[in-house]
């Protein structure tokens, strides 16, 4: 199944290497509700979705490619 476009950000931000901090500060969004969604705390809002979205593009382009040629070989939960 498709990831949900909560645990592609979470891949995203997990895969860039980058400190929270440093995501928070270059994407514009608040580091406390960084953090919290990052650890499950709180719901990501749609502000901070776009934000992160935009910051990310071309990691969520690549994800997706590598998606594409991995279809099938995904583990369900």
């Amino acid at each position: 199944s498709a990831m949900t476009i909560e645990e592609t950000l979470k891949h995203c931000i997990e895969d860039s290497g980058e400190s929270l901090y440093r995501i928070a500060k270059d994407s514009d969004v608040d580091y406390s509700a960084l953090h919290g969604f990052v650890n499950g705390h709180r719901d990501i809002r749609l502000s901070m979705i776009q934000k992160l979205e935009d910051y990310f593009k071309l990691e969520l382009q690549q994800i997706r490619a590598r998606e594409q040629t991995r279809k099938g070989v995904r583990k369900t939960k």
